[in-house]
C-alpha cells in the first residue's frame, strides 16, 4: 500500500530526529511538509525527472525521498546538519537514477527477508 503524504511528513520528521518513535506529528508540522512535498514534487515532474504521482511513490524510491525531502525541510525545522544534507543529495541522486529505471510487471516484489 502506498505511503500517505501524512505518512511519508512523519517519517521525514522521525529522520530528522524531531520525532520519537510512537509520537505523532502536530497538523501543522505535517502541512508543512506535505507543501514542501507537493512543491518539490511538481518541480521534478515539470523538469521530466520523475514520473510518478506523489500519491503513490514506487516503493524502490520512497527512502531516497524521504532523505531528500529531510534535507529540503531541514532549514525549516532547525536540524540542517552536513549528514543531512549529503543524504539529501545522494537521495536527489538515488531518485533520478530509480525513476530513470524502466517498470518491469515480471518484477517478484521480494517477500522473504
Amino acid at each position: 500500500m502506498a505511503a500517505t503524504p501524512k505518512d511519508l511528513a512523519k517519517r521525514i520528521m522521525l529522520r530528522l530526529g524531531i520525532l520519537q518513535s510512537g509520537e505523532e506529528p502536530s497538523h501543522e508540522e505535517s502541512q508543512d511538509i506535505i507543501t514542501v512535498m507537493t512543491s518539490v514534487h511538481a518541480s521534478l515532474l515539470d523538469m521530466g525527472l520523475i514520473d510518478w504521482p506523489l500519491s503513490s511513490i514506487p516503493m524502490r524510491c520512497e527512502d531516497a525521498w524521504i532523505n531528500h525531502m529531510a534535507w529540503k525541510v531541514s532549514g525549516d525545522f532547525g536540524t540542517t546538519t552536513q549528514e543531512i544534507v549529503a543524504r539529501g543529495e545522494e537521495g536527489y541522486r538515488m531518485l533520478i537514477g530509480l525513476s530513470a529505471q524502466p517498470v518491469d510487471e515480471r518484477d517478484i516484489p521480494v517477500c522473504d527477508f
